[in-house]
């Protein structure tokens, strides 16, 4: 039985992946960076034709996928938002920041300035008792 040629338009089916999806973030967020506006986002369709620009032989069903939308939402990197005009946009996930600021590194006393304070604390004290005997002779 005689194969069957394959027209130059025809796309092959898409088998195993030869690469995980992870290894087309870096690729992604390069290309978003280059392309992105002040909040990050770019068009999904724009970022898809850029993509050959970047590397120029990125085909998505090397990670595995048929639409850069699946491979984008796959890798769970990206946040992906549709526009009031229905188009997808995709930006890289913001970092969140700490629930709570770390501990402050304590460091132990400086020897001569608890000395320096054991001295304030004791003239103060001199003082409080020097102004309560000088307070009740005025009194009488």
């Amino acid at each position: 039985m005689p194969e069957r040629a394959v027209a130059a338009t025809e796309q092959p089916p898409v088998t195993a992946a030869s690469k995980t999806p992870v290894a087309a973030i870096p690729i992604l967020e390069r290309v978003i960076a280059q392309l992105g506006s002040e909040e990050g986002w770019v068009n999904l369709d724009r970022l898809g034709e850029q993509l050959p620009n970047f590397v120029s032989d990125f085909d998505t069903r090397t990670y595995g996928f048929r639409k850069l939308s699946d491979l984008v939402r796959k890798t769970e990197t990206f946040e992906i938002d549709k526009t009031e005009a229905g188009r997808l946009r995709v930006r890289v996930r913001p970092v969140e920041a700490p629930s709570k600021a770390p501990d402050p590194i304590v460091t132990a006393p400086d020897p001569a300035q608890k000395k320096a304070t054991r001295r304030r604390r004791a003239a103060k004290r001199s003082a409080k008792v020097s102004d309560a005997s000088g307070e009740g002779a005025d009194k009488k």
